[in-house]
C-alpha cells in the first residue's frame, strides 16, 4: 500500500525543522565556546628565553590579546573596551604562577598589540610596567624596537634615537652571544 503525498510532505517538514534545529545547536555551541576562549590567556610552557631565533612566546601572546582585543571592541574609532578586556587578561595571566615566569613576555605583547592597534599612549603607559632589565634579551630588543617606533610615529626624535640605540646594543648583545654574523 502506498502511503499519501501529505505523509511524504510532513514527514520532509519535520526532516527540514529538525536540521535547523541541529544547526542552531552547533552553532550556539561553537559561538558560546569561543566566547569563553576569548577572555582569558593561555599560557604556554615557553617561558622567557634568550634563544634569538625569534620570541614565539610573545608572538603567540600577540595573537591571543588581538582575538580578545577584536573581541572586546566595539567597531567603533574608539576601542578603549578592547584594550581593557586586554589589560584584563594580562593582569589575570601574571597572577598565575606559570604567569609571573611569563610576565615579560605577557606584559611585550600587550605593549606590541597596542603598538599594532595605533594606541601609542597605552604602549607609554605600558612601560611603567615593564622593567627592561628583567626581560629576556629577546624582549628587551623588542621592547625598545616598539618604543622607537612608538616614539618615531610620535616625532619623537630624542626619544626614538635613544631606544633604537639601546636596540642596536641589545641585538649587538645577541648576536655575540650566538656568533650571529658570521
Amino acid at each position: 500500500m502506498r502511503r499519501p503525498r501529505w505523509f511524504w510532505a510532513t514527514l520532509g517538514i519535520l526532516g527540514i525543522i529538525v536540521l535547523a534545529v541541529a544547526v542552531w545547536a552547533v552553532v550556539t555551541l561553537i559561538h558560546s565556546a569561543n566566547n569563553d576562549a576569548v577572555s582569558t590567556l593561555v599560557l604556554d610552557d615557553n617561558t622567557n628565553n634568550d634563544d634569538g631565533i625569534g620570541n614565539e612566546a610573545v608572538n603567540n601572546y600577540v595573537a591571543q590579546l588581538q582575538k580578545i582585543y577584536d573581541a572586546g571592541s566595539d567597531n567603533g574609532s574608539d576601542n578603549a573596551a578592547g584594550m581593557e578586556k586586554v589589560t584584563q587578561a594580562v593582569d589575570n595571566a601574571v597572577q598565575s604562577k606559570q604567569g609571573e615566569a611569563q610576565e615579560g613576555s605577557i606584559r611585550i605583547a600587550a605593549m606590541v598589540l597596542a603598538y599594532q592597534n595605533s594606541n601609542y599612549d597605552k604602549v607609554i603607559s605600558l612601560t611603567d610596567e615593564i622593567n627592561p632589565d628583567e626581560l629576556s634579551l629577546q624582549d628587551q630588543i623588542t621592547y625598545y624596537a616598539t618604543l622607537y617606533a612608538v616614539y618615531d610615529s610620535d616625532g619623537n626624535t630624542e626619544k626614538a634615537q635613544e631606544a633604537f640605540r639601546i636596540e642596536g646594543e641589545k641585538i649587538q648583545q645577541l648576536c655575540s652571544k650566538q656568533e650571529c654574523m658570521q
